[in-house]
Formats: structure tokens, C-alpha cells, sequence
């Protein structure tokens, strides 16, 4: 899940690319292994992105979250 160099973490947790509260779905193509400290940081961007008052449906957008989603490796 995460690409930083030298972190390997085993990826425990099932995390939603994009998140259910934000529009995302149950969907294969949605869902994505994660360790839980990057699931647990990525959450908390999430949530910041909404306090902030920002649309939801725009998450895509936000340079912050943006990393996150570029980071999620698929199997190929």
C-alpha cells in the first residue's frame, strides 16, 4: 500500500481507495490491502478534507488526499 522507500508493513487491514463516507462503494475495484497506519492516516485526511468544508465528490481533487490515492499499488 505504501511506497515509501525501505517501509514494509504487512498490509492487514482492508481499506476503500476511495472511502464509503465519500461516495466510494463495496466494489472490488474500490477495495485495496492496507497496514493499518496508512489506513489510519489516510482516514484522518479524509476527515480533515470534510472539516474544512470542502464537497466530498471533490476529494479527487485535493492535492493531500491526491497522494494517497497515487499511492495505492494494485496487483497486476
Amino acid at each position: 500500500y505504501c511506497r515509501a522507500d525501505g517501509f514494509v508493513t504487512p498490509a492487514v487491514m482492508l481499506d476503500h481507495s476511495l472511502a464509503l463516507s465519500l461516495g466510494g462503494t463495496n466494489d472490488e475495484s474500490n477495495l485495496i490491502a492496507s497496514c493499518a497506519k496508512c489506513n489510519s492516516d489516510k482516514a484522518k485526511a479524509e476527515i480533515a478534507f470534510i472539516r474544512r468544508g470542502h464537497d466530498p465528490r471533490d476529494v479527487y481533487l485535493d492535492a493531500g488526499l491526491r497522494v494517497w490515492f497515487d499511492k495505492v499499488k494494485r496487483p497486476t
